[in-house]
């Protein structure tokens, strides 16, 4: 089943960042307190489930290159792309109001969006340009010396 292979997927990456930070603790990406550690995996969250979600799914249902690893619904793959886009419009107006997702510093927030927004908009064939402000996030992330590696 997809949505627990992916679930189980993003339980491995949170579990394994977890521990990265908990032997390198600097810089911090899950927060430091109570509220910012809350903020940092609501936003995770909030990405993970409405924006990427819907961007994977409307790409499996819709390209034709995907055809041949499922049965595809195009009525589906439509809902979940007007879902993925509602979100963008959500997320651009969001990251209008700071410089990163969750606060005023990197966080891991901001690699769930980064790797969410620079991997599904193109296969959506959708574009930046219609997101200044996820354009400006993703301009932003790819500027860390981290981003390259």
């Amino acid at each position: 089943d997809l949505h627990l292979s992916i679930r189980r997927q993003r339980q491995m990456c949170i579990r394994d960042s977890r521990y990265l930070e908990s032997l390198y603790p600097e810089p911090n990406l899950f927060g430091e307190n109570a509220i910012e550690i809350a903020s940092i995996e609501m936003w995770q969250a909030r990405i993970y489930n409405e924006l990427m979600i819907p961007l994977a799914m409307a790409f499996r249902h819709l390209h034709p290159g995907m055809s041949e690893m499922e049965i595809q619904n195009k009525d589906y793959g439509e809902t979940q792309k007007i879902i993925g886009i509602k979100s963008l419009k959500y997320f651009d107006a969001a990251l209008a109001e700071g410089e990163f997702v969750a606060g005023d510093r990197f966080t891991f927030a901001d690699i769930q969006m980064i790797t969410t927004t620079d991997f599904f908009i193109s296969l959506n064939r959708l574009t930046l340009e219609d997101y200044p402000e996820i354009k400006r996030h993703s301009k932003l992330m790819s500027e860390r010396s981290s981003f390259s590696a």
